[in-house]
């Protein structure tokens, strides 16, 4: 672990992080390629960055961000831009959002749960460290950690957690998003460096999932362990793939041999009562 530095500090510290590993899932020929031409951030990415920052970082919020009333690339935007150099300008509905989100979890009933979360910890911590296994030098920069100290002093058993804006924190919803985007291989990553570092696990993994619209409603989600260690294998299996890439100097892509078209059902004219072809065979009556 590093001591606090600034996210552009983070960046050119050398190491394979989570945002361009979890590509090698697609394929090698997309790791290769996201390495090499970075996707520009969305506005809706921008807009996570901003509640992120206000929520963990509100001195850096309020240093970064500005609201700007009007539209962008017109005279008095440039006037703007002059008059607060270097920062990033939101759109006043996207400021009351970030504003709100803030609230409610500093303040208001739905937010208990994220402040108790919150209470003592580190924010934006940065690890780095050599994967034991493929020798691959890491780095990655979780939201939150908590850790204990023993009464010998030494470090005892930590809590990692991150902050994720998302429309609902509905559980299913927010389930099958967190595993769409892989939000457990982006802890079991950050997991994995805590072991390194300090040779033991955390206790508890969680989620701070916070709506961005009104009225912000907040959940604190725990991934349950035998997920954040089926999530590991899963890691260990990327950088395992990394590694022999980079040692062939090959990157292929997604599908190597030739694939069966997987049509479903109801593209290839079958309805319900329709089974053939599908492998199944019906057991005779009275069997």
């Amino acid at each position: 672990m590093t001591p606090p530095i600034p996210f552009a500090d983070y960046q050119r510290l050398a190491g394979v992080n989570w945002s361009t590993l979890s590509y090698m899932q697609t394929s090698p020929l997309a790791y290769r390629e996201n390495l090499l031409n970075p996707k520009p951030s969305t506005a809706a990415m921008d807009l996570g960055s901003a509640m992120h920052a206000i929520v963990l970082e509100p001195e850096t919020f309020f240093a970064t961000y500005g609201m700007f009333e009007g539209r962008r690339g017109t005279k008095a935007h440039q006037e703007w831009q002059e008059e607060h150099p270097g920062m990033s300008d939101l759109k006043p509905d996207d400021w009351e959002r970030c504003l709100g989100v803030a609230e409610a979890v500093t303040s208001l009933r739905q937010g208990k749960q994220a402040r108790r979360l919150l209470r003592g910890t580190q924010r934006e911590v940065s690890l780095r460290w050599i994967d034991p296994d493929t020798h691959i030098r890491c780095k990655a920069r979780p939201d939150i950690v908590r850790y204990t100290r023993e009464a010998n002093g030494k470090l005892g058993p930590w809590v990692l957690a991150d902050l994720k804006t998302t429309t609902s924190v509905d559980e299913r919803k927010f389930g099958r998003l967190a595993g769409d985007l892989l939000y457990h291989g982006k802890m079991a990553f950050a997991f994995m460096g805590l072991r390194a570092i300090h040779d033991f696990a955390p206790i508890k993994v969680q989620i701070l999932a916070v709506e961005q619209n009104a009225p912000h409603d907040c959940a604190v989600f725990t991934i349950p362990e035998g997920d954040i260690w089926r999530a590991v294998e899963m890691v260990e299996g990327l950088l395992a793939k990394l590694k022999q890439c980079r040692k062939r100097r090959a990157w292929p892509g997604r599908y190597e041999n030739e694939m069966l078209l997987d049509i479903p059902p109801w593209a290839a004219g079958m309805n319900d009562n329709d089974i053939s072809g599908v492998g199944l065979e019906l057991a005779p009556q009275g069997a």
